[in-house]
């Protein structure tokens, strides 16, 4: 018995150490964008991590994604490793076409090669935002994520998985759209494919209305008139429930903090309700101004549906008793 425990043990043991071995020898991918050209063929850039943490590139070529992949590892002698991707880009031709990102999205969650919780972003040219990530000091766009929770609440963040689901039904999709500037790269506003079909891009203030409709969200600082005087709020959650139908019905929760309550006394429940009345309405129009966004960029699922939207806010300043008051807007 115990003969075979040794044997055991020494196996994991040199086991071990080939994998160590193995680690040594793979290259690490932080970034993966996918690109359609006009001819059809599939340009596949990667943003590599290499052992001091510098991100370096490489390109490969291919009919389909797997041949792509293919031809850019055929150029290296170490092994490409996917399993450390956190963000997938990917350029405004292949949202274009239907067939290629059905196969680009299979081929990513059939593999199993990658995490279906990474992040998915849209560009004009996706090649360009690796390019720009290995050369600035940003990272990944998953830390940018991360170090921007608050301010970033005007996307939608979406992962692998929503995107083989979505692609795959040929429903609404919102893609977070990543452009590069002087100071690097950027999310703003989102690109929208609905009905097999790509429509085009909504602003960054667009789509921080629409972010209203999500499902849950909190950060964001919003500011708006209470009798011509500026109040500002900061949202500590936020949620939506959309029933779809004839009419579509979309009911908000918001819980946010004041931030200086300035001439308004909030202790005062008059005062209070003024405040809350003109915050529910300023998100309820907001939301309202989001979902017509879509409405007019082509979403079919949008066009002659009644819209009627709800907001219950509710916010406290320095411990003050809190309240709660509904808005509609047909």
């Amino acid at each position: 018995m115990k003969k075979w425990v040794f044997v055991w043990l020494a196996m994991v043991l040199l086991c071990g150490c080939y994998d160590a071995r193995e680690i040594d020898e793979r290259d690490f991918v932080q970034t993966m964008a996918i690109d359609a050209l006009p001819d059809g063929t599939l340009k596949v850039t990667l943003g590599i991590s290499d052992d001091a943490g510098q991100m370096t590139s490489r390109e490969g070529q291919g009919e389909t994604l797997a041949r792509a992949m293919a031809a850019q590892e055929a150029k290296q002698s170490r092994t490409i490793y996917y399993g450390h991707t956190k963000t997938i880009v990917l350029g405004e031709g292949l949202l274009k076409e239907e067939r290629a990102l059905k196969d680009v999205a299979q081929t990513l969650c059939t593999e199993q090669v990658l995490s279906l919780k990474t992040y998915v972003t849209a560009a004009e040219d996706a090649g360009k935002v690796v390019l720009a990530l290995c050369e600035g000091e940003s990272g990944t766009i998953d830390q940018f994520y991360q170090n921007n929770k608050g301010d970033w609440e005007e996307t939608f963040p979406v992962y692998l998985k929503d995107l083989e689901e979505k692609a795959a039904e040929g429903a609404t999709l919102l893609l977070p759209w990543a452009q590069v500037e002087e100071d690097g790269v950027l999310l703003s506003g989102c690109a929208v494919r609905s009905d097999g079909q790509y429509l085009g891009q909504l602003t960054g203030e667009e789509t921080a209305n629409l972010t209203w409709c999500g499902k849950e969200g909190s950060g964001r600082v919003v500011t708006f008139l209470v009798e011509g005087k500026p109040l500002s709020v900061r949202v500590n959650r936020r949620s939506a429930h959309v029933a779809q139908g004839e009419q579509m019905e979309v009911s908000i929760f918001v819980q946010g903090e004041v931030l200086q309550s300035g001439p308004f006394d909030l202790t005062d429940p008059t005062q209070e309700k003024l405040c809350l009345d003109a915050f529910s309405q300023t998100v309820t129009k907001q939301a309202t101004e989001g979902l017509s966004a879509l409405e007019e960029i082509g979403v079919k699922e949008r066009k002659g549906v009644e819209l009627a939207v709800k907001t219950d806010a509710v916010f406290s300043s320095a411990g003050m008793a809190s309240s709660g008051v509904g808005q509609t807007e047909p």
